[in-house]
């Protein structure tokens, strides 16, 4: 239920890990139904917190994963102010 947390903490972890390698850090977003555990919808919100902790964690980008390639186009758009 934490997406913005486990994104940030997993890939500053890794980040710091591979410190000084040529590594670049670029995590996979979850973009699909958490149907094995708590059966958590990802809602456009989520998605974009994600995405966010992600950069902010250091990471040289992001991947979007939906293993039916069905994803989600609101998370991709800017959010409303």
């Amino acid at each position: 239920p934490y997406p913005y947390e486990t994104v940030y903490l997993s890939t500053r972890r890794a980040v710091e890990r591979l410190k000084g390698t040529d590594v670049a850090v670029r995590p996979w977003i979850q973009d699909f139904p958490d149907y094995a555990y708590d059966r958590r919808v990802y809602t456009p919100e989520d998605i974009r917190s994600e995405m966010r902790a992600a950069l902010e964690a250091g990471a040289e980008g992001w991947m979007l994963w939906d293993p039916r390639v069905r994803y989600t186009v609101e998370a991709l758009k800017p959010a409303s102010r």
